[in-house]
């Protein structure tokens, strides 16, 4: 289960996702749904996967979960450029390249995730560690810091951009399957994917706990599709539901 809430910055708005730490939680008792986009008449000539892949985008990738922030796609348009901190083991260390290595794959313009060439040009940090050690790095992240296992911040310009972020996964509390679970759930959604669903039990956006440490498909296409070059920020749902239809009928 899922914590979310949005904090205010000086400049721009800055928003905080938490893995909530428990052991219970509260499950709606309706099934899930995804709402319907054939308002647009050539969605409808879509084959069923694609459908749902347009309408699993929209549910993730427009806003955030939680907090006042315009529902319209927000991306990268610079490299995002990591720096680690704090202690990464070797088995956090290959699972970060490989995360890396999948997700440049995916992407078709000229966004890429590439570590930085030194301490102090970079606009994404990982901290590998303690709540504690953290909390000494990010202050504004210490109310939050004991029930939660990993975090992660961005923020965004005038033109719904994102510029910069920051991560955060506990290497004290959480187990290694967890780990890897919430360094691969954070850092995709760090690119712009932020909201959780409860669709897709195999998916890195289940709103439940898992464990999952892979990709399903139907992730691999909302990465791929975010990173379009036709896609931009600070489109609304319908505007980037006719150009990912447009997307999907050609290819």
């Amino acid at each position: 289960m899922k914590l979310n809430s949005e904090l205010a910055i000086r400049r721009w708005p800055i928003i905080l996702l938490l893995f909530l730490f428990t052991l219970a939680c509260t499950e709606d008792s309706d099934e899930p749904s995804l709402p319907n986009s054939s308002g647009n008449s050539a969605f409808d000539e879509l084959d069923p996967f694609e459908q749902d892949v347009i309408n699993y985008f929209n549910e993730v990738a427009l806003g955030f979960e939680f907090g006042n922030a315009t529902k319209v796609t927000r991306k990268w348009t610079q490299p995002i450029k990591l720096k680690i901190d704090g202690i990464i083991s070797e088995e956090l260390d290959e699972e970060l390249n490989d995360i890396i290595e999948e997700i440049n794959e995916l992407t078709s313009d000229s966004f890429r995730i590439e570590f930085a060439p030194n301490l102090f040009d970079f606009n994404v940090r990982i901290f590998f560690g303690s709540g504690s050690d953290y909390g000494d790095l990010n202050p504004g992240a210490n109310d939050f810091i004991n029930n939660n296992l990993g975090l992660f911040f961005v923020n965004w310009d005038a033109n719904q951009n994102l510029v910069s972020g920051d991560m955060y996964v506990d290497t004290e509390r959480a187990g290694l399957a967890a780990q890897l679970h919430l360094l691969r759930e954070e850092l995709t959604q760090l690119l712009g994917l932020a909201n959780d669903s409860k669709l897709y039990p195999e998916s890195i956006f289940q709103q439940s706990w898992t464990l999952a440490d892979e990709y399903a498909p139907i992730d691999r296409e909302l990465i791929r599709l975010l990173y379009h070059p036709r896609i931009v920020s600070n489109l609304s749902r319908n505007e980037v539901t006719d150009i990912l239809v447009e997307i999907l009928s050609e290819d």
